[in-house]
């Protein structure tokens, strides 16, 4: 997952340096923010429902994310119920209005 939007065949094909451009681009905001959002969800998430053995937690501090493992995932879960209710009222209010 980490690597999935690695563009080195893009850059091969048309003729760029792809060793260069794939750091730069791995390296970029955003690539970073979206790892960042990926992992939070998904590194919790698998030690939350029991998949947490030594070869997944292996591969997660290889890539670097294991960070996320600290974050709680019920309040993650309340806090996504709370966007999702507050994006509801906003339309809802929307649709009154107009």
């Amino acid at each position: 997952m980490r690597d999935r939007f690695n563009q080195s065949e893009v850059w091969e094909r048309l003729g760029l340096p792809a060793e260069t451009l794939n750091d730069i681009h791995y390296n970029s905001k955003q690539m970073n923010s979206f790892r960042g959002r990926l992992f939070s969800r998904v590194v919790p998430t698998i030690k939350d429902i029991g998949l947490w053995g030594p070869r997944i937690q292996k591969a997660f501090a290889e890539m670097g994310v294991m960070d996320y493992a600290r974050i709680d995932v019920v309040e993650q879960l309340a806090n996504d119920g709370k966007v999702a209710e507050d994006f509801d009222r906003r339309m809802f209010v929307e649709k009154a209005i107009t």
